[in-house]
């Protein structure tokens, strides 16, 4: 003979399943977001007067090298960043970084219990601002007298003949 409880139970039930699948489509997330901060403008450069840049970030090449950058996933970032400048003299400058989102608390156990179930979105954010440090110029000669004497290169080996930067005048 069936319960006279069995309808209630079966309710209740479904009533807690349905306040679980609820909660879980409200939740919120956990997001990163790596902010890369460009390089400042040349002083004293016009559009035309020579000066390259180039940003490489993660493995994009930007179109616009000196507009902000911005990475974002669910998992913690690590973005590397490249940029390198070429004025119209022929100097030129470097910058080289990683943009590492860290591993907030609310990400650790046991805080992730509580956090994860909650309505908001919890963000990991890390800036870089790239900084350009000049790159010295090195006589080509005077490289491979050096790589000679520290045994990197032949004795038999001849300096390569000078070329001029791409884009100069010879």
């Amino acid at each position: 003979m069936p319960c006279a409880h069995r309808p209630v139970d079966r309710l209740r039930v479904r009533g807690a399943c349905s306040a679980i699948a609820l909660l879980l489509a409200l939740s919120g997330c956990d997001t990163h977001e790596a902010r890369i901060q460009p390089p400042p403008s040349d002083p004293g450069s016009g559009a035309d007067d020579g000066t390259f840049t180039l940003s490489l970030i993660g493995a994009t090449i930007l179109k616009d090298p000196l507009a902000e950058n911005v990475s974002r996933s669910p998992l913690p970032l690590e973005v590397p960043v490249t940029c390198l400048r070429r004025t119209a003299d022929g100097a030129l400058s470097r910058c080289d970084g990683d943009a590492l989102t860290p591993l907030s608390w609310w990400q650790r156990f046991p805080a992730d219990l509580i956090s994860d179930p909650l309505p908001w979105t919890f963000t990991s954010e890390a800036w870089m601002a790239i900084v350009l440090q000049p790159v010295p110029v090195t006589d080509i000669a005077q490289l491979v007298i050096q790589a000679r004497r520290d045994g990197y290169a032949d004795a038999d080996a001849h300096p390569p003949a000078q070329h001029p930067l791409p884009g100069t005048a010879p």
